[in-house]
């Protein structure tokens, strides 16, 4: 998992404001809590404007204070995942606590044989898209130029349709 990842090889991974709102929301509220046609608008206003809650459906105010707190702008005061799972919400005040770690995961050893040969060459996302459009027009030429009249005919045209 990521969590193991992050502890075992000692990385800093910052948890996203962008995440956390994609991943609640729309599953409670049938809508995402930022809109926009444009991605730059929609990631100021993901990262600047209070989040708003429908009136409908009705939530608890422990489920309220954990999205805001999943929401939070600031990744040092954001909670983190262990403090997820202890959560008043997620436990039901503590009568329905989730599994401990040491219960459900284990420890994955790889191998740096197996690491190595995990990732192989991967086309750049700009030759993949010219493949896809090549292999749907069956054609080898470029997709993407624009057909051009011909200015000249084959030399295997009869000789008065020459230009």
């Amino acid at each position: 998992s990521l969590l193991y990842l992050q502890s075992s090889l000692s990385l800093s991974f910052h948890p996203s404001p962008l995440l956390a709102p994609l991943l609640s929301s729309p599953l409670l509220f049938m809508q995402c809590p930022f809109i926009d046609e444009y991605i730059l608008v929609l990631h100021n206003k993901i990262r600047t404007k209070c989040v708003e809650f429908p009136e409908l459906p009705e939530i608890s105010e422990e489920l309220r204070t954990l999205i805001l707190r999943m929401l939070d702008k600031n990744p040092d005061t954001r909670i983190t995942i262990p403090e997820i799972k202890l959560d008043p919400w997620v436990t039901q005040s503590g009568r329905d606590p989730l599994p401990l770690e040491e219960e459900h995961c284990t420890v994955v050893e790889v191998t740096e044989e197996e690491v190595q040969n995990s990732v192989k060459f991967v086309p750049s996302l700009s030759a993949v898209i010219l493949v896809k459009a090549m292999l749907r027009k069956k054609s080898f030429s470029n997709p993407f130029e624009c057909p051009r009249s011909r200015e000249e005919r084959s030399m295997s045209a009869p000789g008065n349709l020459l230009m």
